[in-house]
């Protein structure tokens, strides 16, 4: 089994690159999920993504992802999420990997980091590769989505382009698609909504809906999506900062949970309402209202501690012996 780049493949990886170049001084880290800086600046980080990614498919045998997002972050920034097969984050070991390839400052250092990766990591130079793409709907994303493509093909593996996604719907397609399940978008709202119906059978409606303030970001088309599915179970959702704003602008997820207060579009939302706030490219979420003037946030630990005390209330209507339950 051959692990050595071949010469096609060379050639590629040398045409591709000479698009892309390294910005002068610019050492990108990998951080969480991925990498993320000023969008101007990341084409080169993107395609070298693209390569990463096509050769964990290889590496692997199955289908990887790359999502261009940089969350919570402003509008001029941007990033990329890099995706396991299991719809899991990248593997920590090739983290190093990552690093190392983004940070090489020309083609000769470029080709050695990836011939090093290949062997290594014992991949077939011919093995096939895919990887699912998508993006956020930030302006800059549409040309970094094609430096990822572009990346994947240099290596002669397979670039699909999923389109304009939350980062949460690309991750759920991949492992889908990893399983040999139906992983086409319209069974994601219905897996989600069907989830929801279930979870609250046999419980009494809520009696007030949910306000979501959606940052202006990717989220705010698929959660009213979403909300469509949701209304034959009696859950309405009214989805606020939805586009006519700047992405992440004194709203989304990340500006309520440092400035505790309401976003700038819910000044007419009544005292006392339910809402909740996604980040930019939606996978984050927290809930939070206002109440005779005061904010009151539900973050991550305390709807973890309201996910537990379900857990408990069910249990304890189940009537278990106490030496039947195992917690692991």
């Amino acid at each position: 089994m051959a692990h050595n780049l071949n010469s096609t493949q060379l050639h590629k990886l040398c045409l591709a690159h000479t698009q892309y170049p390294k910005p002068t001084g610019f050492n990108p880290s990998y951080g969480t999920a991925g990498f993320r800086s000023l969008a101007e600046r990341l084409p080169c980080t993107v395609y070298r993504c693209g390569l990463l990614m096509a050769a964990r498919s290889m590496a692997v045998g199955g289908t990887t992802g790359v999502v261009v997002t940089a969350s919570h972050n402003p509008a001029q920034d941007n990033g990329v999420k890099l995706v396991e097969p299991s719809g899991y984050m990248l593997q920590q070991t090739w983290e190093a990997h990552a690093n190392r390839l983004a940070q090489c400052d020309d083609d000769a250092s470029l080709q050695s980091c990836l011939q090093d990766i290949f062997t290594s990591e014992a991949i077939a130079a011919g093995a096939p590769a895919r990887v699912l793409l998508a993006c956020d709907s930030r302006p800059s994303s549409p040309a970094l989505l094609a430096a990822a493509a572009a990346g994947v093909q240099a290596l002669g593996g397979v670039a699909v382009d999923c389109g304009l996604l939350t980062t949460p719907q690309l991750h759920w397609q991949l492992r889908r698609l990893n399983q040999g399940l139906p992983w086409a978008l319209e069974y994601y709202f219905t897996t989600m909504a069907g989830a929801y119906q279930q979870l609250v059978a046999g419980t009494q409606p809520l009696g007030q809906g949910l306000i979501v303030d959606c940052a202006n970001g990717i989220g705010a088309t698929h959660l009213q999506t979403l909300s469509q599915h949701l209304q034959q179970s009696g859950f309405v959702m009214t989805a606020k900062c939805t586009g006519d704003g700047i992405l992440n602008s004194s709203c989304g997820a990340d500006f309520i949970q440092k400035e505790r207060q309401m976003p700038h579009t819910f000044d007419q939302v009544p005292q006392g309402s339910r809402c909740a706030s996604l980040d930019g490219d939606a996978d984050r979420l927290v809930y939070f209202t206002q109440q005779d003037g005061t904010f009151q946030l539900f973050d991550g630990d305390k709807i973890a501690v309201l996910a537990a005390l379900l857990v408990r209330d069910i249990l304890n209507d189940l009537q278990l012996p106490a030496e039947s339950i195992k917690v692991s």
